[in-house]
C-alpha cells in the first residue's frame, strides 16, 4: 500500500471513529424520552408481536421489523431509555460504515472521504442515532440495497440477485419509505445492459416481489388507521406539494433548503453563515448530481431516483417532504456535494487543486460539527418528567395530588408503569401494569391528567408565531377539576406553553391555594401548593 493510500485509509478510519464516538455519546446520554419516543414505547412495551400487525395506538406509524426488534430488546434488557434507543444507535453506526464503503466503491478517494466526513458529523444523523424511531434504518437499508444493486450491475448472478431480494425485503420490514429506494434501485438496474434482457427483467420483478408483499402487508395492517391518516394529513399538510407547477417548485426548493440545513449545518450555524450560503450549497449539490450522471448512470439513478419518487408522492399527498422522513436521501446529498467540490476544484491548476479541495471540504465539515454542537445543546432541553416525579416522591405528602399537563400524560404512563426506576418515581409494581397502560397512576395519592388546553383564536392578520393566551373558560374548567380532586397538597407539573404555565397557577392562587415551592426542571415548571 502506497503512502498516500495508507494516509487516506487512516483518515477514513479516523472519520468513522469520530462518527461512531459522536453517536455513542448521543446514545449514552441520560435524557428522558420525549413525546414521540414515549408513544412508540407505549406501543411496544405493553404489547406483543400480534399487536404490531394492526394499526398502532396514539396515531403512530412504524415498520413491523423495527417494532419486533424493539420488543425483543426490551424483553432482554428492560424498558429503560438505553434499551429502547439501542437499535437506532446500532443502525446509525452500521449505516455510517456501509456508506463509507459505498462512497469508496463509487467515488474517487478525496470525494469519498469528504462524503464520509459529512455523514460522520451530520447533526441530523447523530440526533436520530439516539431516538426511539426507525429513521436510522431508512438510510441504512437504502445504502445496503445500493451495495447489492452495484453487485448485481457488476454481474447479475443468482447469488447477487438473492442478496438483492433479501436486502430489499429487509428494507421493507425495517423502513417505512422502502418503496422509494427499492424502486430507485430497480430503476437503476434498468440502466445496466445485462439486465435489460427479457429473462433478467423477469428476475428483477421476482426479486422485488417479497419486498412489495411485505410493504403491502404492513400498509393494510400496521399503517392502516383512519385516525393515523387524518392526523398525518393534518400534521404534515404544509410538507406536501401543491398541484400548481410553480407552487410545487417553490415548495420543493424550500424543502431542499431545509434538508440541506438539517443534514449539513443545523439551524444555528445556518443562521450564522454568510448570506446565500445555503443557496450556493444547493447549487453545488445540483452540479454534483449532474456529475454523478456523467460518471455513472446506474449510481446516479440509485441515489437520485428516490428523490424524484418522493416528490411524486408528495404531490399525491402520500409522503411529506420533511427532513426526518427523507434520511434515505442522505447518500444522494453527501455524494453530490462531494462530487461537485471535486469536479470544480479539478478545473484549477494541479499544484493548488488538493489544497483548495481540502479547504472547502474542511469548511463544510467544521460547519457541520459546529452545528452538531449547537443542536446537541438545544436537544438536551427535554421534558424532565422523571426528575419531577422523583421530586414529588421525595418531597410530597403520600396523599398529595399531582396535576400533569396533557402533553405529559403519555410519558407519565410509561415512566410510572414500565420504566425500571418507576418505584422511585412513585409508580406501581408489576401487578399494576395492566391498568397503567391506559391511565397514569401513582402508588399513593392521586394524579389528575390535564385536558388539552384551548387557546384564544388568532385574529386575522396576526403573525403566526404570536403567542396566544389560554381561553379563560378552559382555565376555569380545568381549575375546577383540580380543586375538586385536591386534598391538602397539590403539585403542578406543566410542560405546555408559558401561557399555560402562567394562567393555571394564577387561577389556583386566586381560589385559595398557597404556593409553597417552585422550581424549573429543564422545560418543566413544577409548583407545590398547600390548600
Amino acid at each position: 500500500m502506497s503512502g498516500t493510500a495508507l494516509w487516506s485509509r487512516r483518515l477514513e478510519w479516523g472519520l468513522i471513529a469520530i462518527g461512531i464516538g459522536l453517536r455513542a455519546a448521543r446514545f449514552l446520554e441520560t435524557r428522558p424520552l420525549w413525546i414521540d419516543e414515549v408513544l412508540i414505547a407505549l406501543n411496544v412495551v405493553p404489547n406483543g408481536p400480534a399487536d404490531f400487525v394492526q394499526p398502532l395506538g396514539y396515531g403512530q406509524i412504524s415498520p413491523l421489523g423495527f417494532l419486533l426488534g424493539e420488543w425483543l430488546v426490551t424483553r432482554v434488557a428492560g424498558a429503560g431509555e438505553h434499551a429502547l434507543r439501542f437499535l437506532p444507535f446500532v443502525a446509525s453506526v452500521a449505516a455510517l460504515i456501509a456508506f463509507n464503503r459505498f462512497a469508496r466503491r463509487t467515488l474517487e478517494t478525496a470525494p469519498a472521504l469528504f462524503a464520509t466526513a459529512l455523514a460522520a458529523v451530520s447533526p441530523l444523523l447523530i440526533y436520530y442515532a439516539g431516538e426511539v424511531k426507525s429513521y436510522s434504518f431508512d438510510w441504512l437499508c437504502a445504502v445496503l440495497l445500493m451495495h447489492a444493486t452495484l453487485t448485481v450491475a457488476e454481474g447479475p448472478t443468482p447469488r447477487a440477485w438473492t442478496r438483492w431480494a433479501l436486502i430489499a425485503a429487509f428494507g421493507a420490514l425495517m423502513s417505512t419509505p422502502a418503496p422509494f429506494f427499492v424502486a430507485g434501485c430497480a430503476v437503476a438496474l434498468l440502466a445496466v445492459p445485462a439486465v435489460r434482457t427479457p429473462r433478467t427483467l423477469l428476475v428483477l420483478v421476482m426479486a422485488a416481489i417479497p419486498a412489495a408483499l411485505l410493504f403491502a402487508a404492513q400498509y393494510f395492517t400496521t399503517y392502516n388507521s383512519a385516525f393515523t391518516r387524518a392526523a398525518m394529513d393534518s400534521y404534515w399538510t404544509r410538507q406536501f406539494l401543491d398541484a400548481s407547477p410553480r407552487d410545487a417548485l417553490v415548495q420543493a426548493l424550500q424543502s431542499a433548503r431545509t434538508f440541506v440545513i438539517d443534514v449539513v449545518f443545523g439551524d444555528h450555524v445556518s443562521n450564522a453563515l454568510p448570506r446565500k450560503s445555503i443557496t450556493i450549497t444547493i447549487l453545488l449539490t445540483a452540479i454534483g448530481a449532474l456529475l454523478l450522471v456523467r460518471r455513472s448512470l446506474t449510481v446516479a439513478l440509485m441515489v437520485l431516483a428516490p428523490a424524484g419518487l418522493a416528490m411524486i408522492a408528495a404531490l399525491m399527498h402520500r409522503w411529506p417532504l420533511t427532513s426526518r422522513l427523507l434520511l434515505f436521501l442522505v447518500p444522494a446529498l453527501a455524494m453530490a456535494l462531494a462530487s461537485a467540490v471535486a469536479g470544480l476544484t479539478a478545473l484549477l491548476p494541479a499544484r493548488v487543486r488538493g489544497a483548495v479541495f481540502a479547504m472547502i471540504a474542511s469548511v463544510f465539515v467544521l460547519s457541520s460539527a459546529a452545528g452538531n454542537r449547537w443542536e446537541w445543546t438545544e436537544n438536551n432541553l427535554v421534558v424532565a418528567l422523571p426528575d419531577a416525579l422523583r421530586s414529588v416522591s421525595r418531597g410530597g405528602d403520600s396523599t398529595a395530588t399531582v396535576y400533569l399537563s396533557s402533553d405529559l400524560v403519555p410519558a407519565c404512563r410509561y415512566y410510572l408503569a414500565w420504566h425500571p426506576d418507576r418505584i422511585a418515581m412513585g409508580g406501581g409494581v408489576d401487578g399494576a401494569r395492566a391498568d397503567s397502560t391506559t391511565m397514569c397512576t401513582r402508588r399513593t395519592g392521586r394524579i389528575v391528567s390535564g385536558q388539552w388546553p384551548v387557546f384564544v383564536r388568532r385574529t386575522p392578520g396576526t403573525p403566526f408565531d404570536t403567542p396566544r393566551p389560554v381561553e379563560p373558560e378552559w382555565v376555569e374548567q380545568e381549575g375546577s377539576r383540580i380543586l375538586a380532586s385536591t386534598g391538602n397538597e397539590l403539585w403542578l407539573i406543566l410542560a405546555h406553553s408559558r401561557q399555560l404555565q402562567n394562567a393555571l397557577p394564577s387561577w389556583l392562587e386566586s381560589h385559595g391555594f398557597r404556593r409553597t415551592g417552585e422550581r424549573r426542571q429543564r422545560t418543566l415548571l413544577v409548583v407545590e401548593y398547600s390548600k
